[in-house]
């Protein structure tokens, strides 16, 4: 692989540099989501608590948790500090990516297939989340990359480089497998080579699920399933797939920059698989077989009542698509003019979420700040509920407590509803309409802050009062689900 990776020259590292500034450049901007906050809470953990507490709270296996353990060491348990590693797995995608469009068909191929990714909205976002998928991706890239190159040349390295991959891809995330199942069907019926070779190589990866599955199935028993979600039916789900891998979740300008970037799309995979020919054709094909399985396989499941379909869980698909993309774009003039507007489009949604808090991440930190340290007993009721005092107390506070039976008396009560993200389809998220809720009895309302992210309404009592299970029922926005949490409070 060394060859095409000094070929790619003084390009390749300004493509590789871009996609390091966008990743970094706004790595803390964004609130913890609410996935995040479960990072965060497990990583400040001695490691043998958190490896003990993953089995119970989490649903993907240990491999990352220990990585960013040991991050958390050194670049620290805050937004950007939990996001470094994410972002480094994200910028080192794209040279990896590069490798594989180059080994399997040109250098060109390769450098517009790097700079999809590096621009990439999608997968910029995953590059700055502190969970697994931006280390799914590139463990994925790797893997790929390691086939094309089996594939072309036949060698024994490549084929354990891509066994080696895969197994780390599953044993990061359960989802690898939406990929890595077709690849190993691929090597033990299509590979070259002694059969019993490839076979104990496909092994690997499939010795590495089989030693997960007791993980899984116990994850299953203490978590539960995170089916489909958002309530939204397994074809809205899968329409929204390309238009999310595409431009992102929610963003400005939705309709017009999800319409010119489909077309963009649409064009450069109209043109490599028509206007192709060779190793540049042979590559389109084989990725987009890849991208084919690792959409169908997921959706086959979510038919059969396992549902995973969401974009999200799909992600580590990009890479092909990455590749089937850049074939197109280098297809003549309307490959170029089909890369500048998918270019433009992501350079524009990039800037646009990060700078428009209503299309970023559910706002915990901003609602936190507003609030501020109880400074005398409160209740605090929220909306959406929050499952886990642990990451709830990231920026709530350790001295945040489940509600006992009796409901304490306290001098202040909070109602916080955070803007409902839509996420895995259209449209930005909203705070809840219509009029603040009214004070419960004895109380007086002494504060209202509104924004895009979220809706707060503060009320204070003279004295220490105990509202009824009635009262604190009507203080919730819109009557959503919500959690009511106590802090006992203090001076400060």
């Amino acid at each position: 692989m060394r060859a095409p990776l000094r070929q790619g020259g003084a390009l390749l590292v300004c493509i590789v540099l871009l996609g390091i500034g966008l990743r970094f450049a706004t790595l803390g901007v964004q609130s913890f989501s609410d996935d995040e906050l479960f990072t965060a809470w497990l990583v400040k953990m001695p490691l043998g608590d958190m490896l003990s507490t993953i089995p119970r709270s989490e649903r993907t296996p240990y491999l990352f948790y220990l990585v960013e353990w040991a991050g958390a060491r050194l670049f620290g348990t805050g937004e950007a500090g939990l996001r470094v590693l994410p972002a480094v797995f994200g910028a080192a995608t794209v040279p990896v990516i590069y490798l594989a469009g180059a080994i399997g068909a040109s250098r060109r191929v390769g450098l517009v297939a790097a700079l999809f990714a590096a621009v990439s909205p999608f997968l910029i976002w995953y590059s700055q989340e502190a969970r697994s998928y931006a280390q799914l991706i590139l463990l994925v890239a790797i893997s790929f990359a390691f086939l094309i190159a089996y594939a072309r040349a036949r060698t024994g390295r490549a084929l354990a480089g891509w066994a080696v991959a895969s197994a780390l891809a599953v044993a990061t995330h359960y989802f690898a497998l939406f990929l890595v199942l077709p690849e190993a069907a691929w090597v033990v019926a299509r590979g070259g080579g002694r059969p019993n070779v490839r076979v104990l190589f496909a092994a690997v990866p499939a010795a590495m699920t089989a030693a997960l599955v007791p993980l899984m199935l116990h994850q299953r028993g203490a978590v539960g399933d995170k089916l489909g979600g958002a309530g939204r039916s397994v074809v809205e789900r899968l329409v929204a797939i390309p238009k999310n891998f595409l431009v992102g979740f929610a963003i400005p300008f939705e309709a017009v920059a999800s319409a010119l970037a489909g077309l963009a799309a649409a064009v450069a995979v109209w043109l490599a698989l028509r206007a192709a020919r060779g190793d540049e054709l042979n590559l389109a094909r084989a990725a987009g077989a890849l991208t084919a399985a690792g959409i169908a396989v997921p959706l086959v499941l979510a038919l059969l009542g396992f549902d995973y379909l969401q974009s999200r869980n799909t992600v580590a698909t990009l890479v092909p698509v990455a590749i089937v993309l850049g074939v197109g774009f280098v297809a003549g003039r309307l490959g170029t003019t089909a890369l500048v507007i998918l270019c433009i489009v992501s350079i524009v949604t990039y800037v646009g979420v990060a700078s428009e808090r209503r299309y970023q991440r559910r706002d915990w930190r901003g609602a936190a700040q507003e609030l501020g340290p109880a400074r005398t007993s409160r209740l605090v009721v929220f909306s959406p509920p929050f499952s886990n005092l642990g990451p709830f107390r990231i920026y709530y506070g350790r001295g945040t407590r489940d509600l006992p039976r009796a409901v304490p008396r306290v001098r202040e009560i909070a109602s916080i509803a955070l803007a409902q993200f839509k996420g895995f389809g259209p449209g930005a998220y909203n705070t809840p309409s219509g009029p603040a809720p009214r004070a419960p009895r004895g109380f007086r309302l002494v504060q209202i802050v509104r924004t895009s992210t979220y809706r707060l309404v503060r009320f204070q009592a003279r004295h220490p009062l105990a509202p009824t299970a009635a009262e604190l029922l009507g203080v919730v926005f819109d009557h959503a689900p919500s959690v009511v949490v106590w802090q006992p409070g203090g001076r400060r």
